[in-house]
């Protein structure tokens, strides 16, 4: 069992929803008590208290759900909702809360379990709720099987927009992470994504009408990232979404585009979270200008100096990635880097950050590129990073997905991103 960050529990009595067991999403109704129990940094027996110790995934059975809150149900209480670690940046997880929240691994390990027998339990974090059942002996520790604490596909709350771009498909990453429509070797048919995804591209038939009715424009239809920015009720349609993602290569001509520009800036301000990768770094370049420094002057689109590398090490400066990478063995346990495949013939360049940028992923240089990086009074140079602007975020990657048939060759990068997306990505304090 991982060993999990330091959790604290203070006593307390607030109003929650009792749900049954089983596995899976849903849950009944009715008033419930909470009372706190012992949390524990590591999965380990408790005298007279029964134990579980387990693992939240999404519905890829792979992806760990990071600080998603772990709650023993009863008839008329809620009990052992531990919170713990305080040790990254992930959002508001305090040491001091009174929730009980899976670490960086996504694992859990509650006490305070007063009575033995079958119990029910929920997992609530990353838009989904997971109910499961254990039977609980007192004094000992009841380890729960991945099968019962993965997410089931499709049954998220959260949605999200993609714009489709030629060099990038994080579509792809969230179909596989979902479980969101057909996936054939690694990537998502386009037509069959399940509603957590809206498609954003000008082409073909929508299965999910709700976006395109909301702005007004053909039923059935894939809006066009015209109508998508810039039609009368394009921010409210917007909001509806967790995280709209702008792939590499998409079109640039909005990029300027004064309706565009405060809409998007109005949608992050107001608690949206956006997603762009290389290219499409002029849409972040022209919405919030301060926050990264990009490889050449502002003239024009002239950061894109990387030049195509298979192998190119980058640092993971993230606490919580790095730990999970470890933890599962992607890189040695005392390892802190990984290799990321750039293909294109050229990919943009940032140069430094601002102070509240968060950097994520760096290099220490890049022996097929600009000589002049990293800058002076930098030992590395940004690969992804993330900033807030109002109560929302904005994450920015030089690196992104890599076509299907080469998603087995660059598991790591893979399996980074998908990570990344469904748990640092719009946690960007």
């Amino acid at each position: 069992m991982k060993k999990l960050g330091l959790l604290v529990a203070i006593m307390t009595t607030v109003a929650f929803a009792a749900c049954g067991g089983g596995s899976g999403s849903g849950g009944g109704g009715g008033d419930t008590t909470e009372t706190a129990l012992e949390g524990l940094s590591a999965c380990q027996t408790v005298a007279s208290e029964g134990v579980i110790c387990g693992t939240a995934y999404a519905p890829d059975g792979q992806t760990p759900i990071v600080g998603a809150e772990v709650s023993l149900m009863a008839a008329s209480a809620m009990v052992a909702n531990l919170k713990g670690l305080s040790t990254d940046d992930l959002g508001a997880l305090t040491a001091d809360s009174t929730q009980c929240l899976t670490d960086d691994t996504g694992a859990f390990a509650c006490a305070g379990i007063a009575d033995s027998g079958s119990q029910d339990f929920q997992i609530v974090g990353g838009g989904f709720t997971i109910n499961f059942s254990a039977d609980i002996i007192l004094g000992n520790i009841t380890e729960i099987a991945g099968t019962d604490t993965t997410a089931t596909g499709g049954s998220g709350t959260y949605k999200y927009a993609v714009v489709l771009g030629s060099w990038d498909s994080i579509e792809d990453v969230l179909g596989r992470v979902l479980q969101c429509g057909t996936i054939t070797d690694g990537a998502l048919e386009i037509g069959t994504e399940c509603e957590n995804i809206e498609i954003i591209g000008g082409y073909g038939t929508n299965p999910n009408t709700a976006l395109t009715e909301a702005l007004g424009i053909d039923e059935g239809t894939y809006p066009t990232l015209n109508e998508f920015l810039t039609s009368e009720n394009s921010l409210t349609a917007m909001q509806t979404f967790r995280g709209i993602f702008f792939n590499c290569g998409l079109s640039e001509a909005l990029v300027e585009d004064a309706t565009a520009q405060a809409n998007l800036q109005a949608y992050v301000s107001g608690g949206g979270n956006f997603y762009a990768s290389d290219y499409a770094y002029l849409y972040v370049e022209n919405n919030w200008p301060e926050a990264i420094d990009w490889y050449g002057d502002d003239a024009g689109d002239n950061a894109r100096d990387g030049e195509m590398n298979p192998a190119q090490s980058v640092n993971v400066d993230d606490a919580g990635l790095l730990a999970w990478l470890r933890a599962e063995e992607l890189i040695a346990e005392d390892a802190s880097t990984f290799n990321v495949n750039f293909n294109l013939g050229s990919w943009v360049v940032m140069n430094d950050t601002a102070d509240g940028t968060n950097e994520i992923i760096t290099a220490d240089s890049l022996p097929n590129g600009p000589a002049d990086v990293p800058i002076a009074g930098r030992s590395t140079l940004p690969i992804t990073v993330d900033f807030s602007s109002g109560s929302g975020c904005v994450f920015y990657t030089s690196y992104h997905n890599e076509p299907a048939d080469e998603v087995g060759t660059d598991e790591v990068q893979s399996r980074v991103l998908e990570y990344l997306l469904l748990n640092q990505f719009g946690n960007c304090e």
